[in-house]
């Protein structure tokens, strides 16, 4: 088992982190040094992981989807190989989203009785140091303390770009993400958005998944560049001021009609 920061120099290693949630299903990715089959194990009780999903072949970049799942219910995780297990423990956990419960009868007025949701948003953290990690956590302490709706940590955690300095290389997000937010990725799904920096090299769409497909609601845009998706009763729509057209009846601004118009979330 090994459960550090995995900072310092890059050398493959990734600890789990969570992409793409949805009421029935989520990515776990992690990377390792060698490639190999990588192992999902789940459970609904800590310590009893009964549910195997491994990868249809060996690679150092893992991804497993698990699908079936049920709605707004906390799983426990490990990762590793078929021969050994790289990342467990009570701390390794997701919890899927809640389903959507705004019917075409939701009134304006019950609708924020409906659930109550609590994510995270910071926009230009992509550089490791004192300053990211006091705003780390002081979200972590703010949130154990005050606890919402039996919350101890957010849904999920939006990004508004920038997410590794300088240039967003595979090595700077793994010294100016992985590793300082490893401690929240282990069961806090993550929401990238593309900034300048990411621009600068391919790494941030190879290690993040998105909802081009609409894997997690809404309609899909077909690019990796912008998208939306649904958490119970809320939809939210990332755009991308980077590198996307932004006039009138750009092709983005005509599939943010569209998205908006088919949603009552």
């Amino acid at each position: 088992m090994m459960d550090k920061s995995l900072g310092g120099i890059y050398d493959g290693l990734r600890a789990p982190y969570l992409q793409l949630p949805a009421a029935n299903s989520i990515v776990i990715r992690w990377q390792t040094k060698d490639r190999n089959i990588g192992v999902v194990r789940i459970g609904e009780v800590a310590g009893q992981l009964s549910t195997k999903k491994l990868e249809l072949s060996a690679d150092d970049e893992h991804r497993v989807q698990l699908t079936g799942l049920k709605a707004n219910t906390k799983y426990y995780y490990s990762v590793g190989t078929q021969n050994y297990t790289l990342f467990k423990g009570n701390e390794y956990w997701f919890k899927t989203s809640p389903e959507n419960t705004i019917k075409d009868n939701t009134t304006q007025e019950n609708v924020s009785t409906l659930q109550t949701i609590r994510f995270w948003v910071t926009g230009d953290q992509g550089q490791a140091g004192d300053i990211q990690n006091g705003v780390r956590d002081a979200m972590s302490g703010w949130t154990t303390q005050q606890p919402l709706a039996d919350k101890t940590v957010p849904d999920f955690w939006l990004t508004l770009g920038d997410n590794a300095y300088r240039s967003g290389s595979n090595k700077q997000f793994q010294e100016n993400f992985f590793a300082p937010y490893a401690s929240i990725l282990k069961h806090t799904p993550v929401w990238p958005v593309y900034g300048n920096h990411d621009a600068r090299r391919w790494a941030f769409f190879n290690i993040f998944d998105f909802p081009a497909q609409a894997q997690s609601g809404g309609i899909a845009s077909a690019t990796e560049k912008y998208y939306s998706f649904n958490y119970g009763n809320l939809h939210v729509v990332v755009l991308n001021s980077q590198s996307s057209r932004i006039q009138k009846n750009s092709k983005m601004l005509r599939w943010l009609k569209k998205d908006l118009a088919l949603t009552k979330q």
